[in-house]
This record gives C-alpha cells, sequence and structure tokens, in this order.
C-alpha cells in the first residue's frame, strides 16, 4: 500500500515540477521561512506564497477526491486546474487522535 501512495506521489511531484506551485499560510513566520527556502523558485515564477485566512478559498462544485482514514487525502479541482494532496499518520500516537478533523479542512481550504 505505502509503495503504491509513494509511486503516485512521485507521479505528481513528476508532473508538478513542470507547473506552478501556489502555498498560502496564515503565520507570518511560516510564510518567511517558506519564502527564503524557495527564493530561486520564486525568481523563477514556479512558485507563489502568500499570507492569507486559509478559510478565504473554496474548490469548486466540480472537485471530487479522497479523504483516507490515516488523514491522508487528495482533493482534485478541474474547474480550476488544481489539486491538493495531504500526506498524514493520524493514527500515531493513537488511533484516538482527532486533530486532522480540524488541520485537513484548513489545509483544502487552504489551496
Amino acid at each position: 500500500m505505502i509503495l503504491q501512495v509513494i509511486q503516485t506521489v512521485g507521479r505528481l511531484a513528476g508532473i508538478a515540477a513542470y507547473g506552478k506551485v501556489v502555498g498560502i499560510d496564515y503565520s507570518p513566520d511560516a510564510v518567511e521561512v517558506a519564502r527564503k527556502r524557495n527564493r530561486a523558485l520564486i525568481n523563477e515564477s514556479r512558485v507563489e506564497i502568500f499570507q492569507e485566512a486559509v478559510s478565504s478559498m473554496e474548490f469548486s462544485d466540480d472537485s471530487f477526491g479522497h479523504l483516507g482514514y490515516t488523514g491522508c487525502s487528495i482533493w482534485i479541482d478541474p474547474d480550476r486546474n488544481l489539486f491538493a494532496v495531504f500526506l498524514s499518520n493520524r493514527v500515531y500516537p493513537t488511533r484516538k487522535n482527532l486533530k486532522i478533523l480540524k488541520v485537513r479542512p484548513m489545509l483544502h481550504d487552504a489551496i
């Protein structure tokens, strides 16, 4: 199973290498760090990083995807030509860990 996930994410990463990545975070510190780490790609107009409220964006009605038990998800919006992939292990350290229920919607809203 994990090998399939790695292969799929690898294919998506290969496609993204020729595209543009847009990042949004509400933390000024996280945005500053991300901009420093991605300075070369920002200068090439391949990456944009914004400080925004993550709830300000929504996926279109034609979007679709999968939300997995362990917190992993993929959501695709063909109308806007974008996708979100989130890899996690919400069952660590225990299956009672439900923090993903708050984090995953924030991630998808951020896109």
